[in-house]
Order: structure tokens, then sequence, then C-alpha cells
């Protein structure tokens, strides 16, 4: 019982509410009695209570019902045939099959719905030869080799091989006999016979106690044979006392391991839930019996992978078994019920919320609700109104702890630019909404911190935002990798915010030592540009009467000076003012050329660079956005004086190749200028 007791599943399963400490108790004392009447001895009142105590276990689960035959086979071989045969052990036997026989009727009259209801589960043959083979052996030899039991599987296979059954004492044989043939035929029943919603793992968890018991017999055989080794008289007891020691040592771990890992915390969720939600709130959750004991109410059963055995149909309609709560089984179902006006809260936990939903379900929950609360791998949603972005863009930024940005959402519908401003238009000490859309594509270890810069075209951090991804609330170690994460933040722009326009970057880093995760190979991922307006536009900047397009794309409204004739001294600078326009957002970025040309054609003065010093490359403009960009041309002390032009366009910085103007001309002159001493 000291290897039972260490046993995780055995910690594990007996802790839980649904009887199987009482299945695995009625199952042991069956066989205990069993043993003790009719194979060692034939006690009839011992037998009697034996088979009681089977009915008992059937009755509380009906996966028990694979003992019987088990029985039947020990008895038979210890017995024999005749004593098998007379009346009062004919008429028990035949007592057993008829409540066996009762206990599957009733399940089977529900299950056909000739009751008030009917399941769904239920309503499956448990019995389909051969049917379900390749299932079993996939359910039932984990089972065997898990890391716990592996060593007590090859214990009893050292016990069970015939050399071995024909040196132990016949009471000890006898005693074994039921065990063995338990632990033998009902994996063999789960593997050939019985169909697939029967052929789960935890219907072997009634093998538990005489799992142990085997075990037990088989270090004491394993010690015969070290003591007969070493012809050593007092080693068999010491022998056997420090196997079972190691085994309860190794062992041990893994059980302690399970009693330290804390149940789901359904209990605080649903507190959660009965704090925050309002009286015409609707609530869905894995758990309504939970539900109902926490809260007093459930309004929806959820669940859309491996529900049947847990509902029942009753008036036409799929529900529970627990409280006759309506079940919600499609993502089509759960978005209907999000349509309505109400708020839906939605309480599961990490683990079924991928073994018990489809994907589409889960994607629902996630893109539609928020999560507001967790405990100890159980999860509070609570749904949201669908919002709506001023700006919203695909991404692909692949970070090198493991996680990759899909796609991006920023500002609120009266945020969305119009005109000249661009697409993204805030005022300072605005809230800045923003949605990050995460994916996982490999192992991360530890929950990364998110931060947002509002960087402007100084340099400088105006504002920014340090928050743990997802809040905290939901590692993404826990994530499936099929499934996008939407991280809702809000962003409190500052009262003192001057005009301008703001760049925003993104960037993940680890807390603990403040290792900044790459992505691509900087340190940031650059998402968009917001502007803050002035109170009044600067000085109106000379339009041109037939604006030039660079590019079909790149469109030049104005310019100061305006073209013409100019002079300038050697020496010192000529400024020019640009008003540039997007016709349609740049495919990548382009640097903007301006030269000096002599009567030559020979450049003698140039600026080349990306628009504000590359802190608003073209590939970021909006379509229809106006962007005002000074330049400064130098003029060399050494400058020749006499006649020049000035010309200007734009190439790319890769290849060099210049955008070109509807004339099929590759540059812009844009004024005459005389150099003078």
């Amino acid at each position: 019982m000291a290897i039972w007791a260490v046993l995780p599943d055995a910690v594990l399963w007996g802790a839980r509410g649904r009887s199987y400490a009482l299945l695995q108790f009625f199952l042991l004392a069956a066989c205990i009695a069993f043993v003790e009447g009719v194979l060692v001895a034939d006690r009839p009142r011992l037998r009697r209570a034996a088979w009681l105590l089977l009915l008992l276990a059937i009755f509380t689960h009906a996966e028990a019902a694979m003992a019987f035959a088990p029985w039947l086979a020990a008895a038979l071989w210890i017995r024999g045939k005749r004593w098998f045969m007379r009346p009062a052990m004919a008429l028990e036997t035949a007592l057993v099959a008829a409540g066996i026989g009762i206990r599957f009727a009733l399940q089977r009259f529900i299950a056909l719905g000739q009751g008030t209801f009917g399941t769904l589960a239920g309503s499956r043959p448990a019995i389909v030869p051969l049917a379900h083979t390749v299932d079993g052996l996939k359910s039932v030899l984990p089972f065997f080799t898990a890391p716990d039991r592996i060593v007590l599987s090859l214990l009893v296979v050292v016990l069970i091989i015939p050399v071995n059954w024909s040196r132990l004492a016949r009471p000890l044989r006898a005693a074994a006999t039921l065990p063995a043939l338990v632990w033998l035929l009902v994996p063999a029943q789960m593997i050939l016979l019985v169909g697939s919603t029967w052929q789960s793992p935890r219907y072997l968890i009634q093998l538990l106690p005489l799992f142990a018991i085997l075990s037990a017999l088989g270090i004491d055989v394993l010690a015969g044979r070290i003591r007969s080794r070493l012809s050593v008289g007092a080693m068999r007891q010491r022998t056997t006392v420090v196997i079972t020691l190691v085994i309860l040592v190794a062992g041990g771990w893994p059980a302690w391991a399970v009693i330290r890992t804390p149940e789901i915390g359904y209990r605080q969720s649903f507190a959660y839930v009965k704090e925050n939600a309002g009286p015409a709130d609707r609530i869905v959750t894995t758990a309504p019996a939970a539900s109902m004991t926490e809260i007093g109410r459930v309004d929806r059963f959820a669940m859309s992978v491996g529900y049947e055995e847990f509902v029942l149909r009753r008036d036409g309609q799929w529900v529970d078994r627990w409280l006759g709560t309506p079940l919600i089984r499609s993502a089509g179902e759960m978005a209907a019920l999000l349509e309505q006006p109400a708020t839906t809260w939605f309480v599961t936990d990490s683990t079924r919320l991928y073994t018990h939903y489809d994907p589409a379900f889960v994607q629902l929950v996630w893109d539609r609700m928020e999560l507001v609360d967790s405990n100890q791998r159980s999860l509070v949603f609570r749904s949201r109104p669908e919002q709506t972005y001023a700006v919203s863009r695909a991404r692909s930024d692949r970070f090198e702890n493991g996680l990759l940005l899909r796609a991006y959402r920023i500002g609120a519908p009266r945020q969305r630019g119009t005109g000249k401003w661009g697409e993204l238009v805030v005022g300072p000490q605005e809230a800045l909404p923003v949605e990050l859309v995460w994916q996982r594509t490999g192992h991360v270890a530890d929950t990364p911190q998110l931060f947002l810069h509002l960087v402007g075209e100084d340099g400088r951090f105006y504002s920014q935002v340090d928050v743990a991804i997802l809040q905290g609330r939901y590692p993404p170690s826990n994530w499936a990798g099929d499934i996008r994460y939407p991280d809702h933040i809000t962003w409190n722009l500052p009262r003192d915010l001057p005009p301008g326009r703001y760049r925003i970057d993104a960037g993940l880093y680890r807390l603990a030592d403040g290792k900044v995760w790459t992505a691509q190979g900087a340190d940031h991922a650059v998402l968009d540009y917001v502007v803050v307006p002035p109170a009044a536009s600067a000085g109106p900047i000379p339009r041109l009467a037939e604006p030039p397009v660079f590019g079909n794309t790149i469109r030049l409204l104005g310019v100061e000076p305006l073209p013409g004739k100019q002079t300038a001294r050697k020496g010192t600078e000529q400024s020019l003012t640009f008003l540039w326009q997007s016709d349609r957002r740049p495919a990548r970025d382009y640097t903007l050329f301006v030269h000096l040309l002599d009567d030559n054609g020979k450049v003698r003065a140039q600026y080349d660079g990306q628009p504000m010093g590359g802190f608003y490359p073209t590939s970021q403009w909006d379509s229809g956005e106006q962007i005002r960009e000074s330049v400064n041309l130098p003029l060399a002390d050494d400058l020749p004086t006499g006649h020049y032009t000035i010309q200007a366009g734009w190439y790319r910085p890769d290849t060099g190749r210049r955008l070109l103007l509807v004339s099929g001309e590759d540059a812009l002159t844009l004024t005459e200028l005389t150099i003078v001493p």
C-alpha cells in the first residue's frame, strides 16, 4: 500500500470529486474479500461480500465491469470447473451478471431518450469487438510505460512469468492470481472489445491498488532471486526492504510534485466574476457545477471538443449532465451569444482551453473577449465591444525570444487623420488605444516586458508604456502556436506634448536583467507615426501650378524658393523647403537628392538623405499625407562664380535607380542659381 500511496495518478485522481477514490476502495476491498472467500478458502459470506462490493464499484464507475471476467477466470483456475458450477456459485454469478446488465440497461435507457432525456456518449455501444484496437493500444500502453510506473510494470512482469509463478507458495499464488488476471485482462478488454467512449487512460485508474500489490510481490520475488545468488539466509527480508525503499524514494518525487501542484483556481475565478458581474450578465463556463456552487447561477456550458460524455438530450436541446445548462459547442454559437447586448463572462482553464475547444473557438475568445483575471491556470474572459481603430496593419516582426508580432492597430476612429496630416492625428493628453497581435513561434522561457516609445524628430522619448505582455495574466509559455493573441493597451499621452510628428516604437525585454530581444537585428520595431498638429500652420510654401509626380507616387506640391533665377554667395548654404505629398503609400524607402550642376552638367554640390534625416522614411508615408522637408545645399568656398542649376529627385538607395517623372526625366530642374563672391 505504500507503493500505491506514492503513485502520482493515485494522488491526483484520488483527490478528484468524481468518485475515483471510492472506485479504487470498492474494487480493492472486493478483491481482498474474493481472494479470502474463494481463492484461499471457501468462505460463502466473504464471497458474497466480494460480489456486493464489486457491484458497488460498477455502480460507482461502469468501467469496473471489466473486472468481472478476470474474477471468473481466477475462480475457474484456482477452484476448478466442478466447484465453479455448483448451484450456489452459479446463482451468485448469474445475479452479479444481472446486476451488471441492469447497470448498463439503465444507462442505455437514459441514453436513447426513453426517459426524460438522452445522452450522446452513452448512446454509443460499450462493446465493439476489434473496432478500435489501434486506439485502444494508444490509450493503454502509456499507462504502463509512464516514468513513474515503468519499473513497477517490469516487476509485475517478473512476477507473472510462469517460472517465477510456480515458485510462489500456494496461498501466495492463490492471492496473486486475481490481481494478475485483472492486471492483464482489463487492458486486453479495453484494446480488443470496448468502444471508443471507454478507451480512456482514466478507466485504468481502478488498477492502481492491484498494480501496487503485484509490484510488491514482484519485489519479493526479485529479493528471493538476489538471496539465492548471494546464499545469505537473512538477506531476503533486507533486500526486500532496500528495494522497496528505493522505489518509494524514486516514486515519491513525482507524487510530491503532484501534491505541491495547486488545483485549478476555479473558486477564485468565480469569486472574481461574482464580485464584478451584473445581474443581467451571462456566465459561460467549462465547469457549470463549480459556477453554481460559487455564484449560484450559470447560463451556458461551453465545450466544442469531447463534449459528448458531458451532455444529455432534454426537450430537444443538448444540456450538461450536472445542471441541465444549455450547451455551446461551436465558435458560431459563441459568436451569436457575444452579439447580444449583455456582457458575457467565460471561465475555463489553460488546459481545457486547448483540449476541449477547437482553434476557431479559441481564436474567437481571444479576439472578442478580454482576459481580465487568471488564478492557478483558471482564466476569466469578459466580452468587450468590437473596437475599430484608425490604423490597422499586418506585420511580421520576429523577436529572438520566440514571439512574432503579426499585426498592430492604433488610434480611435476620431483620431483617424484626413488630408495633409496623415492617418493618425492626436492631441496632447489624449488616450491612444493600441492593440498588438502576437503569435508564438518557438519556446518562450520568460514572460517578456513590452515597451512602447513615442520618439520625436529630435530623437527624444516624449512618452512610453512599460507593461508585461498581456498584462502578465497569461505567459507565452502557455500559448498555442496556431493562435494569435491580441494585447490591448491604453496609452495616455502627456499634457505638454509639443506639435510635431512622432514615431511609435515597440520592443520586448526581460525584466530580470533588462536584456532586449531584437527583431530582425534591431532592438525595436517601428510601428507607425502619429502627428500632433500645430495650433496654426507654419508659413505657407509657394505652390507649383502643375505639381510634378515622381514614380507615380511622390508629388511635389510646392517649393521655396519658387523656380526662377536666384543669387547666392559661395561659402554659404542654399536653403530649400519642399512640400511633398504621397499619392499612395510608397512601396519602399527612397532617398532625396538635390544637386547643383554647372554648365557642363557636373555635380558641384549635393545633398542626399531620407526625409527628416531618416526619421520618417517614405515607406511610412500615408496616402494623401503632406510632408514638409527643409534642405540646406552647401556652397563651398572654392566654388567658382557663375551660373548653375539646381535639380532634385528620388532614387532607391540599394540600386541607385531614380524615380521618373511623367516626361521620362529622372530629375526636376528647380531653379537657376548664380554664385557670386
